[in-house]
């Protein structure tokens, strides 16, 4: 029920905010703009309710996901994500909270806990970015009769560049990032919008994008903060008290949310120099078209006014990733990380010239329809034949959690589950035990051979564990009595030896 639930909501919203997007969007708009919006967000949301189906959780691992439950936890039970709980949060205690409001305010909305409804907020706001982006393409296109094709096949090409649009959350679980990646191609739109007619209202927008994308993952910010001046400098028709009072609108309220949130929170700028694992940007991964045409349109895009925005905007992104690079080497980071993660954001803006660069084609219409044929073809084939892992989250181990947590030490439990990323997610996020806890340090904790072998062999163990039933040695099972099952989901307790064996 909570999965029907979570699907509608997020069908309905995601289809509702693009149709108001697409209205507000571009006073020249039409039927096939429309087409090309409302087909992008309802086969981008229909895709991702479908992989996530049948759960609708998380289906990324590793260390990244409990963090993010963990702060989602925290302010669910305190009610405010403001908090200074480094001892129990880490360094989540200064994280920007965007995505964790979203989803504990959607989680409110239907009656459940924010944990089962982050992933429709992040499949929402991915289908959200796609049909905005289809926007952006829209206003690109260089001739009125391949604007449509040329805009479907730019934005079914994202399907086709899965390290950095799908695998970023259901794999890599980058939640928070992603969420802002919708702001921040929001903030593109507005950039390419004032470009082409310069008024109030898209600097608005952009400023309102902008705040959402501090608060959300502040780093897409530099970028855009430094396209947005470039265009309105090299808009010399306009008045130059107009771009100041346009300039002001779009960057106020940003350069406002960024002081008030920086200001009590400057421990956590050094995470702009640290090394991360976060895959590198490679013709492996995002092929050989890509930049073949993104070359080309890069000189191609001066031509007009939208194309100088986006050029703009994939400058700003490699001036960012450029000092983030260097940042990085002068701290001795092994792998720049910061610098590395701007590829995911830079890969529209390069879709966005090699679109430009088809326009000019010669017959661009031809090329755009077959252009479109070969993207849409191609992320049909890509989206039925890929398959990710089962989520290392479950709702039948967080009510064993939570059963847990009200009724037994949350200290004293142990972790019978065959994945030390499912143990180390109950353990923070669940249990709510604190990360800096000695228990909380040690792998030991969460790693499968020295968990179950504690469990047989340690009289100190914890006297409790939480395990998958159908994983659980004959030789668990016989020491043990069950408390509480919740499906596959167990809550155990361990027996006193038998004088008699």
């Amino acid at each position: 029920m909570t999965s029907a639930a979570a699907a509608a909501i997020t069908a309905v919203g995601a289809t509702a905010l693009a149709i108001g997007g697409w209205r507000a969007a571009d006073s020249q708009r039409d039927r096939g703009d429309l087409a090309v919006l409302l087909g992008t967000t309802t086969v981008t949301i229909g895709y991702l309710l479908w992989l996530g189906w049948p759960s609708l959780l998380p289906p990324g691992s590793g260390p990244d996901l409990t963090h993010h439950l963990l702060l989602v936890d925290y302010i669910e039970r305190l009610g405010s994500p403001l908090t200074d709980d480094v001892a129990r949060l880490g360094e989540m205690a200064s994280y920007t909270p965007g995505v964790h409001l979203l989803a504990v305010a959607s989680g409110s909305l239907l009656g459940v806990p924010g944990f089962f409804t982050i992933y429709a907020v992040v499949a929402s706001s991915v289908a959200l970015k796609f049909g905005i982006f289809s926007l952006v393409l829209l206003r690109l296109g260089s001739t009125e009769r391949a604007r449509i094709p040329l805009a479907a096949a730019g934005t079914a090409w994202l399907f086709l560049l899965p390290a950095f649009t799908i695998d970023s959350f259901a794999h890599d679980s980058f939640l928070a990032q992603v969420v802002a990646e919708l702001f921040g191609v929001a903030m593109f739109w507005a950039v390419v919008a004032w470009a082409q007619r310069p008024s109030a209202w898209p600097a608005a927008v952009f400023g309102v994008a902008g705040m959402a994308t501090f608060l959300t993952w502040p780093v897409w910010t530099g970028p855009m903060l430094a396209a947005l001046p470039l265009v309105m400098l090299l808009q010399r028709a306009t008045p130059r008290a107009a771009r100041w009072r346009h300039f002001a609108v779009a960057v106020g309220p940003v350069l406002l949310v960024a002081a008030f949130h920086t200001v009590s929170r400057t421990a956590a700028l050094p995470i702009l120099a640290t090394s991360g694992a976060v895959p590198q940007p490679s013709l492996a991964a995002i092929g050989w078209t890509l930049p073949l045409l993104a070359a080309p349109g890069l000189v191609l895009a001066t031509s007009t006014a939208a194309g100088r925005a986006a050029c703009a905007v994939a400058l700003g992104l490699a001036a960012q990733a450029g000092a983030l690079w260097l940042l990085a080497r002068h701290s001795g980071a092994a792998t720049p990380y910061m610098a590395l993660k701007m590829g995911y954001l830079a890969v529209y803006p390069s879709l966005a010239l090699a679109v430009i660069a088809l326009g000019h084609l010669p017959r661009p219409r031809a090329w755009a329809w077959l252009a479109a044929l070969f993207a849409i073809g191609g992320a049909v084939a890509h989206a039925t034949t890929t398959h990710y892992t089962a989520p290392t989250v479950s709702a039948d181990l967080w009510r064993a959690g939570t059963w847990a947590r009200s009724n037994l030490p949350a200290d004293n439990v142990d972790y019978l589950v065959r994945d030390e990323y499912t143990a180390y997610w109950l353990h923070l996020a669940v249990l709510g035990n604190s990360r800096s806890a000695s228990r909380s340090m040690d792998d030991d904790t969460y790693l499968t051979e020295p968990s179950f072998a504690r469990w047989i062999i340690d009289a100190d163990a914890p006297r409790y564990a939480i395990g998958k039933f159908s994983v659980l040695p004959r030789e668990i099972r016989d020491r043990s009595r069950v408390i509480q099952q919740f499906g596959d989901a167990v809550v155990i307790e361990r027996m006193p030896p038998d004088p008699a064996r």
